[in-house]
């Protein structure tokens, strides 16, 4: 290919954005070619042999002309717009988030294209929502901010169930662990905080692992936020639920992916370590939890777990966890205990996979999003605050299912 040819196929894009987004996504150029499905160019006249790996990095230095198509599918790969690629400079990405999360026992070097695709779209949601509570709502939240780590762990956990108006033998007279994560979010909500269950872009295919995260809190004084991943384990959900309330409370936005389960490192994760203990004393608090214990058959503790975590409607793994930070069970037991329900959780888990059917979209999303995240934008909507298109965007709901979310 000529100068004049290669100049007339090449597209006006800034080359250094291309190397910006790949290292932005931790990615080699052998990794963008395998999932771009980039092809070897083949020896043509005096042109050589072009690798698909060697032509990925002729793109980034402006050697091989790369055409709308072909970019198109880079942009998929890193989860980014096309026309990003035409910006003079870097979008700016203002860190709103304090990182809690870590890879073995170092903070994490990069995030994966989908969930740095995924806070961008948070970010753009939670702008929604403060547009239309700043325009409806003038009072703060009271309890934003209201406590410290030095806050007695006890009070906390009080304090939160006082504003959430849910007394401890409420919680024991629910039938299950999916009734009291479904009653604290309604809780919550009714209290003036979003939270969304979510963590995918919109596909099983785009799924972000909990290792990656498992709970945000965006802190803000009229329209708090929190967000689930779904794909943790349902025990874990309900765990990081109460987590993400204390980042609340606190007055953090904070990102975490720490498993409260296989415990905490100290310094760098003091405030993780504060909010497990206060999710650990809010879900299963001490004094009842050594009183039940006290009265097991010393023979058979692990069946008195079990039934601690009938009667406090949590995971047999939470309830496990909180007697081995309370000396109850040493680390062998519980180690060999939590090894085990691994392998029920990995067998469950396969076994769900192969189960066809499910809920429609409108319950998903119902579920997903949430009541008081719906209302507020489809009412924002009918209100004329905004139009119905930018109601669809924040929710990624075409306006024809409106009615059948809001049932």
């Amino acid at each position: 290919m000529t100068d004049a040819e290669m100049a007339k196929n090449t597209l006006p894009i800034n080359l250094e954005l291309l190397r910006w987004a790949r290292e932005k996504a931790g990615m080699s150029h052998a990794a963008v070619a395998e999932l771009g499905k980039v092809q070897p160019l083949q020896a043509r006249g005096e042109k050589p042999k072009c690798s698909a790996v060697e032509r990925v990095q002729a793109w980034e230095e402006g050697t091989l002309p790369l055409t709308w198509r072909q970019l198109e599918k880079i942009a998929k790969v890193y989860r980014r717009p096309a026309l990003t690629f035409f910006l003079s400079a870097p979008p700016i990405e203002e860190v709103k988030l304090a990182d809690f999360r870590t890879v073995g026992d170092r903070p994490t070097a990069t995030d994966t294209p989908e969930f740095s695709a995924f806070l961008r779209r948070i970010e753009v949601l939670h702008d929604g929502i403060i547009e239309l509570i700043e325009a409806t709502q003038k009072k703060t939240l009271p309890f934003i901010s209201s406590v410290s780590t030095k806050t007695p762990i006890q009070s906390v956990a009080k304090d939160i169930r006082d504003t959430l108006n849910f007394s401890f033998d409420e919680q024991k007279k629910l039938q299950s662990s999916d009734e009291l994560f479904r009653t604290l979010r309604r809780k919550a909500q009714d209290a003036g905080i979003f939270v969304l269950v979510e963590g995918d872009l919109g596909s099983y295919h785009s799924q972000i692992s909990p290792d990656e995260f498992r709970g945000i809190a965006i802190c803000h004084p009229k329209a708090p936020l929190v967000v689930i991943n779904q794909w943790d384990a349902k025990a874990a959900q309900l765990f990081t639920f109460i987590h993400e309330l204390v980042h609340i409370w606190l007055g953090d936005s904070a990102v975490s992916n720490a498993s409260a389960l296989k415990g905490m490192q100290a310094g760098r994760d003091d405030c993780e370590a504060f909010c497990n203990q206060v999710a650990a004393e809010f879900l299963v608090p001490a004094a009842e939890c050594l009183d039940v214990f006290a009265q097991r058959d010393p023979a058979d503790w692990q069946n008195t777990v079990s039934n601690m975590a009938r009667r406090f409607k949590v995971s047999r793994a939470v309830v496990a966890r909180r007697l081995y930070d309370l000396n109850r069970i040493n680390h062998g037991e519980y180690w060999s205990y939590f090894t085990m329900l691994q392998k029920q959780w990995g067998a469950a888990k396969s076994s769900m996979r192969k189960t066809e059917g499910g809920p429609n979209r409108n319950v998903l999303d119902k579920f997903r999003l949430g009541e008081k995240l719906i209302n507020t934008v489809v009412g924002g909507a009918a209100d004329g605050l905004i139009s119905l298109q930018d109601a669809s965007r924040i929710l990624k709901v075409k306006v024809a299912r409106f009615d059948a979310i809001t049932r």
